[in-house]
C-alpha cells in the first residue's frame, strides 16, 4: 500500500511547531469510509451536523480522530529542480523520484509545478537509457528532462551547473553523508537556491555532535535558502511503502539518533524526501524516520487499524 501524503503530513503536522494555509494533498487526501459509503473529509468539513448521522467508532475507527488540519504548501514550487546522488547500484537513476517531482504516475495531483526537472548523474547516456521511457513520455516527464554531467564520480555540481536552479533534491549516504551535507550547505550559499531536501541513507549510530555540526554548517551556509533533511536507516529495496509505522524526532539530537541495524523502505524514503520539499512545516528541519516494529504498541495498533479501514 503506497503512503499517501496525507499520512506523511499528518505525522509532520503533529511533530512539527506551526503549519497553516492552504492545503498541500493529493485528491484521495484522507478519507472516511464506513461499510457503504466513502466520504471525503473536505465533504465532511462542510457537512451539515444533521447530514453527517450518529457517530459509530465500533463501525467507523476513523470517528475517534478530528479531521486533520489542512497542510501548508511552500509558496515558490516551480521553476528548475535538480536531482543528485539518486543512481542505483548500476549507475541508474531511480525514476522514482522524478514521477514524484513531475506529479505522474500513482500522484498525477501532486502540487509540484516545475517547468524543468533536471537529473544531475555521472554518465548521461546511461541516465538516458533509464529515464527516456514509454511512461515518462506518456506523463509528460520528457518534456520537462533535461541532463547534467559530473565532473568526476559521485561530485556535487559546481556554481556554474547551479545557475537558474531553484531547487534541489540530493540524496547521501553514510558517514560521508555528513561532509556532503556541509559541503552543500557552504556550496548553495553562492547560488540561487531556494529550496533544498537532502536524503541522508544508512544515517545509523552518527555521532551526535557531528551531525548537529553538519546541519549547523547547512544552516548558516544556505542563509536564504530553506532546507529539510531526512534522515533514515540501511535502505531496504524490497519493502514497500507503508507496511510500518515511523517515528520522527529532530536529527542531531540523542532522541534523534537513529539505531544501529535499522532499515527503512527505500521507496519511502524517496516519497519522505520529495514531500517535505513541498511542505512549509518541513521547512529548516533536520528529521529521523525510524521505522516502529513494535506490533503490540498502541500506535501501531492504531495506524494499522485505520489503513485496514481504508
Amino acid at each position: 500500500m503506497k503512503l499517501s501524503s496525507s499520512i506523511i503530513t499528518a505525522a509532520l503536522l503533529s511533530f512539527a511547531s506551526e503549519a497553516s494555509g492552504a492545503a498541500f494533498v493529493g485528491n484521495d487526501f484522507g478519507c472516511v469510509r464506513t461499510s457503504s459509503t466513502q466520504l471525503r473529509l473536505t465533504d465532511w468539513e462542510d457537512a451539515e451536523p444533521s447530514r453527517r448521522g450518529p457517530v459509530d467508532p465500533s463501525k467507523s475507527i476513523q470517528s475517534y480522530l478530528p479531521p486533520p488540519a489542512p497542510a501548508s504548501a511552500r509558496p515558490n514550487l516551480d521553476g528548475t529542480v535538480l536531482v543528485s546522488g539518486f543512481e542505483n547500484q548500476d549507475g541508474r537513476p531511480d525514476q522514482h523520484i522524478f514521477d514524484l517531482l513531475n506529479g505522474s504516475g500513482e500522484d498525477p495531483s501532486a502540487s509540484f509545478s516545475f517547468d524543468k526537472i533536471v537529473a544531475f548523474v555521472d554518465d548521461v547516456p546511461k541516465a538516458k537509457k533509464s529515464l527516456v521511457s514509454r511512461s515518462a513520455r506518456y506523463s509528460g516527464l520528457l518534456n520537462k528532462l533535461d541532463f547534467l554531467e559530473s565532473s568526476s564520480s559521485s561530485s556535487l555540481p559546481t556554481p556554474e551547473q547551479l545557475e537558474g536552479v531553484r531547487h534541489w533534491v540530493a540524496r547521501a549516504s553514510g558517514s560521508d553523508g555528513l561532509s556532503l551535507v556541509a559541503e552543500i550547505g557552504k556550496l548553495i550559499e553562492s547560488t540561487d537556491v531556494e529550496n533544498i531536501s537532502i536524503l541522508l541513507t544508512d544515517a545509523t549510530d552518527m555521532d551526535v555532535y557531528q551531525s548537529e555540526d553538519a546541519i549547523k554548517k547547512l544552516s548558516e551556509g544556505g542563509g536564504k535558502t530553506a532546507f529539510t533533511v531526512v534522515a533514515v536507516g540501511d535502505v531496504d529495496q524490497s519493502s514497500f511503502e507503508g507496511m510500518h509505522p515511523y517515528a520522527i524526532e529532530d536529527f542531531g539530537t540523542k532522541g534523534g539518533k537513529i539505531p544501529v541495524g535499522s532499515t527503512y523502505s527505500s521507496a519511502e524514503a524517496t516519497r519522505l524526501v520529495a514531500e517535505c520539499l513541498g511542505l512549509t512545516c518541513a521547512s529548516n528541519r533536520a528529521l529521523s524516520f525510524t521505522q516502529v516494529m513494535d506490533v503490540n504498541a498502541t500506535e501501531t495498533k492504531l495506524v494499522l487499524g485505520l489503513r485496514e479501514a481504508g
